[in-house]
């Protein structure tokens, strides 16, 4: 769903993070959602088509793929 469909249902909704970031996140946290303690995820593990193995070294680098 893009963002234009989103604010139609919310007029609100002004996310901080790109959709394509909130993706993969959730995509993360449904692959781990009980992990009490760090989790290694490789690249190359796919989730719903997305290599989420690349997303948490990406976050962690540099800039971080953040806006």
């Amino acid at each position: 769903m893009g963002g234009t469909a989103l604010r139609e249902v919310d007029l609100d909704w002004h996310p901080v993070w790109p959709a394509d970031w909130q993706r993969r996140c959730t995509a993360l946290r449904e692959l781990l959602p009980d992990e009490q303690s760090p989790a290694e995820v490789l690249p190359r593990f796919t989730v719903h088509g997305m290599d989420i193995g690349k997303w948490p070294a990406r976050q962690r680098s540099p800039g971080g793929g953040r806006p």
